[in-house]
């Protein structure tokens, strides 16, 4: 039996313990259906709630979190790898066959999204930024999402605070222009 299925279960009666977990999801760790009929789940403590490990983790986590909001939509999006990269999503309209890349930008507070001096000015490429708004840790919080396409990334940036030579795009600005936010936004990605 598979580590953590057997840290978690133990023998006994079944008392309505095992709602939403299908028979089917037993079987992949090994449980047989004898065992599953005198299986009882111990009851978990809470997850801790955890610092972030460290300054990317709010773009990773933004990638996930605009994934999550395409497949909700009924688009299909794929994670690219590595850190050094423009496209962090690829995504495909099955009903149009149209294809969009996405750079996401993730931001913990509420102040600038860095982008790239050159961005791409092609139509099919699209700045997507979240803001946590100092609320990164509270997974009860939802974050501002703002959709951008490439095209309009220069009218909206700035220096850098401190550092001319790098571009920002600051949240205080973007909270001007509904009509990159929610779901404005996403419609700006398949029209």
């Amino acid at each position: 039996m598979h580590a953590s299925v057997k840290s978690s279960v133990e023998r006994g009666p079944v008392k309505n313990q095992l709602i939403g977990i299908s028979y089917e999801e037993f079987q992949v760790y090994g449980v047989d259906s004898y065992l599953l009929d005198t299986i009882r789940i111990k009851k978990c403590s809470p997850m801790p709630i955890k610092k972030p490990l460290n300054k990317k983790s709010s773009n990773l986590a933004s990638e996930f979190y605009v994934a999550s909001l395409l497949f909700r939509l009924g688009y299909e999006a794929s994670l690219t790898l590595g850190n050094t990269k423009e496209i962090d999503l690829m995504v495909y309209d099955p009903e149009t066959k149209k294809q969009i890349t996405i750079d996401v930008k993730g931001l913990k507070n509420k102040t600038n999204f860095p982008v790239p001096n050159k961005p791409s000015e092609s139509e099919n490429h699209f700045f997507v930024l979240v803001a946590y708004k100092n609320r990164f840790s509270d997974v009860d919080s939802t974050p501002d999402v703002y959709v951008i396409p490439s095209k309009k990334v220069k009218e909206l940036w700035t220096g850098w605070s401190g550092k001319p030579d790098k571009k920002a795009i600051r949240y205080s600005v973007l909270r001007n222009h509904p009509e990159f936010k929610g779901t404005n936004g996403m419609r700006l990605l398949f029209q």
